[in-house]
């Protein structure tokens, strides 16, 4: 049996840097507010018309929202990982039951109660398995698409009419044209100070993107890679347990011990335990959306 852990790990701590470096941005562009804001006395204002960089941060929006809502359980990783492998019924439990039943035949045929326990417990393993490749089956397809559309939304947001920084350029004339505008109506200082407040936080959110957007988009094929790799590490295990219960429910009495000596238990359950851990370390801070 082959417990693959550094292929775990190492694929846990690109997800985790990925989805690090993602999770900033997508914050960033659905925290921004477009379109007209109140500046009081029922007016409004919205500090980015007529600017190219307003359809392109709804469309990046649009890809944000959605892939928020397709792949953000995906920060709760650790907490499936860990109900999989060491809850009540989880592998390590289950594993600990086959070595037990193995420490108990010290060399000796099975009895059909023991092989009937160690097939039980192996078919739990499987279903956990199941169930933890169903839950990493969500994510590579909408996580593939967004890092296609977040490059395309990149290019938009820095390049040409749409870019950011032409849009603070602008954002800048907008207002302090605006203020002449607006200051000489009646309670025209207010809201002067309004726009002010707008125009500050405006900058801020723009900034914001602007800070992220490099970084989120070098690493995004990361997220993939990484999400493949780890799937198939837990889907070659759930291979070889499926092919180890179809070999014991075929075995004879004496040819237990070995098919369980095969699955090298111990070494599993190490795998598990240690999984686990570095998910929680390393998974953990800023990678949920």
């Amino acid at each position: 049996m082959k417990y693959d852990l550094a292929t775990a790990e190492a694929s846990i701590s690109k997800l985790a840097t990925s989805f690090g470096a993602i999770t900033p941005y997508v914050q960033a562009v659905l925290g921004i507010t477009l379109g007209p804001q109140p500046i009081g006395d029922g007016g409004s204002w919205d500090p980015l018309s007529g600017l190219g960089v307003q359809g392109a941060l709804a469309t990046a929006q649009q890809h944000c929202q959605t892939f928020q809502s397709n792949v953000g359980a995906l920060g709760v990783f650790p907490t499936v990982l860990k109900a999989a492998a060491t809850g009540n019924d989880g592998i390590v439990n289950q594993l600990s039951t086959v070595q037990g039943v193995l420490n108990d035949l010290d060399g000796k045929p099975a009895s059909d109660a023991q092989k009937q326990t160690v097939i039980a417990s192996l078919g739990n393993v499987h279903d956990m398995l199941n169930g933890l490749n169903k839950f990493l089956s969500i994510f590579p397809g909408p996580t593939a698409t967004f890092v296609d559309e977040m490059s395309g939304d990149g290019e938009a947001l820095t390049q040409g009419s749409s870019a950011i920084a032409s849009a603070l350029t602008s954002l800048e004339a907008n207002y302090k044209q605006d203020v002449i505008k607006y200051s000489q109506g009646f309670g025209g200082d207010a809201i002067v100070k309004v726009l002010e407040q707008i125009t500050v936080q405006m900058k801020a959110q723009l900034d914001a993107i602007q800070s992220n957007i490099a970084t989120a988009i070098s690493l995004g094929p990361q997220a993939t890679e990484s999400l493949s790799q780890l799937q198939g590490v837990f889907v070659g295990q759930t291979t070889e347990f499926n092919d180890t219960i179809t070999a014991i429910n075929e075995a004879s009495a004496s040819q237990l011990g070995s098919f369980i000596q095969s699955l090298d238990v111990e070494r599993g359950i190490t795998f598990w335990n240690d999984a686990c851990a570095f998910a929680e370390a390393h998974f953990g801070g800023g990678t949920s959306l």
